[in-house]
């Protein structure tokens, strides 16, 4: 419960610091009304989107509507947002740049504001995969032809992409640490979303059964012994993509809440 303050004033002092007001809009620039009206707007419906969360209602959250604490959860997915992005466009930049550019590691490094073993590293096989699908998506819904490049880095979580992967499930078979069995019957045992069902490589007799966590392991180590751009080397991302160095995304019944949050 918000105390001491009205909750429209606390909301509207929690968009003054979300969108700043600008010399501009103090009139101490010379620029159109039309810049100063765009700003207003967009500061106008930040505090619309803040008034629509009641400080008394039960949603399952530390903070239950406060404005203050609402707007860090929304900063703080729009940066994992944008950090997911940045992975997304090194590697493309790295593994399927357009015709006729060459990116070096030195300009992503300074584009991005990374390290050059950072940007090496950034990227997982999931990243790969998500740029190629936004491209093939976009072109298609313009009408655009689709480079062939897309489809050949596309790996799929749900068929097994090598011979050296295929051993490594094998492996894990004999440890105890994944299942192996016709596909019809894995699948007709109807696993949980913790497990994953992988499609050996060699036949389509034999699937594999094991953890989603496990699967994304393997995945790193499928996207480090393919080369990088040009031949180069390649290492896997060293954090678990699952936790960036940022905060988590919220539930999906909490960021749907949230309407407009996505840049």
């Amino acid at each position: 419960m918000i105390a001491n303050m009205d909750r429209r004033e606390l909301c509207a002092r929690v968009a003054d610091l979300a969108v700043p007001v600008d010399d501009h809009e103090l009139g101490k620039q010379e620029l159109g009304e039309a810049l100063i009206a765009e700003a207003d707007q967009e500061r106008a419906d930040y505090l619309e989107w803040l008034l629509l969360f009641d400080d008394d209602d039960e949603q399952g959250e530390a903070w239950d509507g406060d404005p203050v604490l609402l707007a860090l959860d929304r900063a703080s997915r729009q940066i994992n947002w944008l950090q997911n992005l940045i992975y997304r466009l090194v590697a493309y930049a790295r593994e399927i740049p357009p015709p006729g550019h060459t990116y070096t590691l030195e300009q992503l490094a300074a584009a991005a504001r990374m390290s050059v073993s950072g940007v090496r590293s950034c990227y997982t096989v999931g990243d790969i995969d998500a740029a190629a699908e936004n491209l093939v998506t976009g072109s298609n819904k313009r009408g655009a032809p689709a480079d062939r490049a897309w489809d050949r880095v596309r790996v799929t979580r749900w068929q097994c992409p090598s011979r050296a992967m295929e051993d490594a499930l094998d492996k894990l078979v004999a440890e105890g640490a994944a299942v192996a069995g016709p596909p019809e019957e894995l699948r007709a045992g109807k696993p949980d979303s913790q497990y994953a069902i992988v499609d050996a490589f060699s036949t389509t007799e034999r699937a594999y059964l094991l953890p989603n966590a496990t699967l994304t392991k393997l995945l790193g180590e499928e996207l480090s012994r393919r080369p990088g751009a040009q031949g180069r080397s390649r290492r896997p991302r060293r954090t678990d993509p699952d936790r960036l160095p940022l905060s988590k995304e919220k539930q999906p019944h909490r960021a749907a809440a949230h309407q407009g949050d996505t840049p």
